[in-house]
């Protein structure tokens, strides 16, 4: 009974689509993380956001550690990451804790 109820939960949340993000253009992690590049997968249902917050920020992850900076909850949010384009991202700068700026559609987020 309780596995159909999950499965019931789990028709029921919108899928999780990815956007493109501007070639070229500089994105704060957490914008990355819940505006549609990666956004928090199952974020409605607490269980799945357990499960799967580890996968929603794995692309993020793997371009910090690609670089050398270890992938903690502040650098996943607060580092600035360039879109290469067809969705793909490398870590480009950390901005420290809550000092990344939401630059406006169309331009590069920013430190500040």
């Amino acid at each position: 009974m309780k596995v159909s109820a999950i499965f019931l939960a789990a028709a029921t949340v919108p899928a999780v689509t990815a956007v493109s993000c501007t070639k070229g253009l500089n994105y704060c992690g957490r914008a990355l993380r819940y505006n549609g590049l990666y956004p928090p997968a199952w974020n409605a249902i607490p269980i799945f956001c357990l499960i799967f917050q580890s996968w929603s920020n794995g692309p993020l992850i793997d371009a910090l550690e690609a670089a050398g900076v270890s992938p903690t909850n502040g650098a996943v949010a607060f580092s600035l990451f360039r879109c290469l384009g067809d969705a793909k991202i490398e870590f480009y700068r950390r901005c420290g804790d809550l000092n990344c700026g939401n630059g406006g559609a169309g331009k590069s987020d920013f430190c500040t």
